[in-house]
């Protein structure tokens, strides 16, 4: 189903894409399809989201299925993203393009061919919505911003645009979280100077998981909780175990990518976002001895708890802790078993 709009796509996300069995995104702009994966994420009216990636699936199709299949502990229609797809993962993904699940998915997918299998089967499947990206210059970046910001109040002296544009890297979710950090400001007239984006804009942390995934695999529950309460001081209770979430399928990527063939260093630079030096080791470590069988596992773990969570209300850090503890000493015991 082709032609769809950005517009389209976050009217279905918001009605849990009824009617449909899921949508493709794809498209030589890798970081305008990201944004937009966020956003269907973000505006989902449904089940819980859980993000996969593809390159885990291969072989795993009943992985997929139970994905697919699963029912939410809530009743709502859960969405599975599956990103980082491309045409060589048409075999296991054309299939569920062209019939309904209990869940949805998104298919999150870089650049297809044009006589892409996979591509095809989408567009002309009336279960599946189809939309492309295509990369834009940095002029009609720059346009894009003053539009956005023209459309909040915010008017942009010389320089100012380019510097945020520098700042942002393109990322439109970046862009438009620090567009409504501007616009909070009150500036007098929606004046934004150059002086104005130096001083407001850039350097958006992320909380770092490494400590609760390290805790995890030791099975120390005591760290386990001291690490989930550093990061709850720092961000939205109900954000940690998704965000855990989107850390681990980083780390399924990167298991993927090795097994592949690729080096460390190269399956490093291959997870979005990348991992970088000051992280290599950490991660490698982390890595050794776990098998991508036993990451979705895990990763199915954590979808459990969230919803075990929202069904029971809101709950403790320690409780939280001690619900992933038990997924942990399995998994440790998975590792050991596996380095014998």
């Amino acid at each position: 189903m082709a032609g769809m709009r950005e517009a389209d796509i976050l009217d279905l996300a918001k009605r849990g894409f009824q009617g449909i069995a899921g949508a493709l995104i794809y498209g030589t702009d890798e970081e305008s399809i990201s944004d937009m994966a966020r956003e269907i994420q973000k505006v989902w009216n449904g089940g819980e989201v859980t993000v996969v990636e593809a390159a885990s699936l291969r072989g795993q199709q009943g992985t997929l299925q139970d994905f697919l299949g699963s029912q939410s502990l809530f009743g709502g229609r859960a969405l599975i993203v599956i990103q980082g797809a491309e045409d060589q993962h048409g075999a296991f993904l054309i299939p569920i393009t062209g019939a309904q699940h209990a869940n949805a998915f998104l298919i999150a997918a870089g650049s297809l061919r044009k006589n892409s299998a996979l591509r095809t089967a989408a567009e002309g499947a009336h279960t599946c919505a189809v939309l492309a990206f295509h990369e834009e210059n940095e002029a009609a970046r720059l346009i894009r911003i003053r539009r956005n910001g023209s459309a909040v109040g915010l008017n942009f002296e010389p320089g100012a645009t380019e510097r945020l544009l520098e700042l942002c890297g393109g990322n439109r979710s970046l862009i438009a979280a620090e567009l409504e950090k501007l616009s909070l400001l009150q500036l007098e007239g929606g004046k934004v100077t150059l002086k104005t984006v130096a001083e407001s804009c850039g350097e958006q942390g992320e909380s770092d998981f490494n400590s609760i995934f390290d805790s995890m695999l030791d099975g120390n529950v005591a760290d386990l909780d001291w690490a989930l309460a550093s990061v709850l001081q720092a961000a939205d209770s109900s954000a940690v175990l998704p965000m855990l979430q989107s850390y681990l399928t980083r780390l399924a990527a990167v298991r993927a990518a090795v097994e592949e063939g690729l080096s460390w260093e190269a399956a490093f630079q291959k997870a979005k976002p990348p991992i970088y030096f000051g992280q290599q080791a950490q991660v490698k470590r982390q890595l050794s001895g776990l098998t991508l069988e036993a990451l979705l596992r895990l990763q199915l773990a954590v979808q459990q708890i969230v919803l075990e969570q929202r069904s029971a209300g809101s709950i403790g850090a320690l409780v939280t802790a001690r619900a992933l503890l038990s997924q942990a000493v399995r998994l440790s015991g998975q590792k050991q078993a596996t380095m014998k």
